[in-house]
Order: structure tokens, then C-alpha cells, then sequence
């Protein structure tokens, strides 16, 4: 049977869309459509049929949350029932409120919605006291319909155990199935110095706190791999850097050699759901300075496989385990070890566990 991949959207190359890429080529028939993609980020996919978008600009409407649930809830349409609906985002499982007759549907959380865990002052920092007062009232309206929506699955799964307890708490059921990682031209070829990060350019990343610690380590070399909202104040805050490199947006074969070089992964996500870069280090070889927090606590749960660090994280206490880690000399066990760790979320053992779901 078809199956068609539904994801919210594809505006970054994200751990999300890498595995929804990838799932689209592991899956026998298997399409991936969205609200909206990125036609330069997603050029070849696009023109090669494998990702359909119906260019819905949600990012351009004063509550974008809002437009892409009314986007999922009213507008799309499956037009094909007999088919595998896997749907993978936060607004797409809306479609199965009005779509109960479908033949298998699996709904599988990449994230939880933290837009509903924002404070009323933090809305209102946002959107005004009146945006903050919608938004608030529109926050109970989504849960309801997420969970109506879901409640027609076949199957409803998370990518981590820090997932499936948020969702617990709103009263969905899931089981976890780790999300798979693509470990292919990923190996250990020594290192060339410098320290990696490959997150989003975004404050929930806390990208700013390790730019800030290499701006004041001058003998360390920093390389940020990636875009954002704070790509273009970064570079122009840290322009007298010689030791941090802005490389941009990659292909994911020049990502995967940056893992192959870099001398660790600094990783520091505001309670990431899973984390994909993590796992895509430890398969390089790689040490990765993160944080105690959400999903990295499933997967650097081995000192060998590095360092994590509390909230709130210190700036000298960063600076400190980036030396550490600068100086110390990698054991070929350790290196193993990590190795075979990342083997824990082998794609093809992703793909196996979703194909058990698919009809």
C-alpha cells in the first residue's frame, strides 16, 4: 500500500526533515506533502516529486500557530483513503479529525507544541496584551482538537521518553520509537581542532552562550554550521572573531564531514525533544558537550560518550569543559564505544519498527 508522509512544514534542514527525507526513500511508495517548503533549501527533493508543498506563507500571518491549524484542520484534504497516512508534525495530526475513514493512519511526534507552554508574559512580550489574550484562548482549543484528531490513529507514537511524558500530561498515550539516524559516511579520521556546532541559529538553541564562550577562548576554533533567525547578528556581534567561522547552511555530506573533523559537538538545546546531532557525532567518533535536559539525557547516558552540562549553564563552566576537551587526548575505546553507541538508532532499525505500523 501507498503511503503518504504529512509533515507540518520544511523551512530548515533540521533532524525532523532529515528523517522524514529519508523515511520518503526507505518506504516502498511512500510521498511526503506539507503546508509549505523551502524551495531553495529543498530544491532537489521538490523538483524530483519525492515533496509536494501547497506554498502555504503561515510565517507571514500575525499568529503562524494559528495558520497552520487552520490550515491542517479546514483546508487540507487527503484524496486518497486506501493509503498509510504517517503524519510526523504538531499541526499535521489535525487532518484526522475530518478524515476518520482512513484506512491506517500513524501519527509520530518528532516535538511536543511548546507554543502551549508559553506564560501569559511571555505572549504578551510577543504579541501585545490583546495577541496574548487570543493566543491563550486559542492554546485549550488546540489540545481539544489534537486529541480528537489522535484519538482516530492506529497508532501514536513519540521519538523519545521526554516526548511521550509531555504528551502524557495532556492526556495522549504513546510508545516510543526512537527516530532513526542516517549513520553513512560518518567515521572517526582523527580531528582538525576545531569545536562544532550544527543546531539552528535560533535562542532555543542557545547558540549566543557558545559563540559568547569562544569569543572570549581566542586558542579555540568554533564552526557554526547552519541558519536562523540570529545568523545575520551573530555574524556582525563576532565579525572581530577570527577564531568562529558562520559556514551556513550545508548539504548533508558536508555536514557529515564536519562531524568527521571537528574535535567535539557542542549541543546545548533548551530541553531538546530528541536530537539527532548528537547521535550523528558520537558515529564520527566524537565527544558531545551537552546539556541535562530532555532527549540528550537518552542518548549521552555513558560519560564516554561526553559531558552534560545544568541548567542554568555557566559560561565559565562551558569555557572550562571546552579546554578540558581541547587538551585531552581521545582513547581508541572511547572512540569505539561511541561508535557503537550511535548504532542504537540505526536508520534501518527506525524503518523496521514503522513498517510493523504500515499496512
Amino acid at each position: 500500500m501507498k503511503t503518504t508522509l504529512l509533515y507540518d512544514h520544511f523551512i530548515a534542514l533540521g533532524g525532523a526533515e532529515k528523517v522524514s527525507l529519508q523515511l520518503a526513500q526507505s518506504l516502498p511508495q511512500c510521498n511526503i506533502e506539507t503546508a509549505y517548503a523551502d524551495e531553495q533549501l529543498f530544491t532537489a527533493p521538490i523538483k524530483n516529486g519525492q515533496l509536494k508543498h501547497f506554498a502555504h506563507r503561515y510565517f507571514t500571518h500575525f499568529f503562524p500557530t494559528l495558520s497552520l491549524f487552520l490550515f491542517y484542520l479546514l483546508r487540507y484534504r487527503v484524496t486518497d483513503k486506501q493509503v498509510n497516512l504517517l503524519v510526523t508534525g504538531v499541526f499535521s495530526p489535525l487532518v484526522l479529525w475530518r478524515h476518520r475513514g482512513m484506512a491506517n493512519s500513524v501519527v509520530y511526534f518528532h516535538t511536543y507544541p511548546s507554543f502551549t507552554q508559553l506564560s501569559f508574559d511571555q505572549l504578551r512580550k510577543q504579541h501585545g496584551l490583546l495577541g496574548a489574550v487570543v493566543f491563550r484562548a486559542f492554546v485549550p482549543l488546540y489540545i481539544w482538537f489534537l486529541k480528537q484528531s489522535v484519538s482516530q490513529a492506529t497508532h501514536v507514537l513519540a521519538n523519545s521518553i521526554s516526548v511521550q511524558q509531555r504528551f502524557k500530561r495532556i492526556g495522549i498515550n504513546t510508545k516510543v520509537v526512537y527516530p532513526g539516524v542516517d549513520l553513512k559516511g560518518l567515521d572517526h579520521n582523527g580531528d582538525k581542532g576545531y569545536f562544532l556546532s550544527s543546531a539552528r541559529l535560533e535562542p532555543n538553541k542557545r547558540v549566543e552562550l557558545i559563540v559568547e564562550a569562544f569569543a572570549q577562548l581566542k586558542d579555540h576554533e568554533l564552526h557554526m554550521v547552519g541558519g536562523g533567525s540570529l545568523e545575520q547578528s551573530l555574524q556582525e556581534q563576532y565579525k572581530h572573531c577570527d577564531n568562529i567561522k558562520f559556514i551556513g547552511w550545508q548539504q548533508p555530506e558536508e555536514i557529515k564531514q564536519k562531524y568527521n573533523d571537528c574535535r567535539a559537538l557542542i549541543y546545548l538545546p533548551d530541553n531538546e525533544y530528541f536530537g539527532i546531532a548528537p547521535v550523528e557525532a558520537m558515529a564520527a567518533g566524537k565527544p558531545v558537550i551537552g546539556v541535562a535536559e530532555g532527549g540528550l539525557l537518552e542518548t549521552i547516558d555513558d560519560q564516554r560518550l561526553g559531558t552534560l552540562l545544568h541548567s542554568p549553564i555557566d559560561v565559565e563552566v562551558l569555557k572550562q569543559t571546552i579546554v578540558d576537551y581541547a587538551i585531552a587526548a581521545d582513547a581508541e575505546i572511547d572512540i569505539n564505544f561511541r561508535q557503537q553507541s550511535a548504532k542504537r538508532f540505526k536508520f534501518q532499525r527506525f524503518v523496521n519498527q514503522l513498517k510493523q505500523c504500515l499496512v
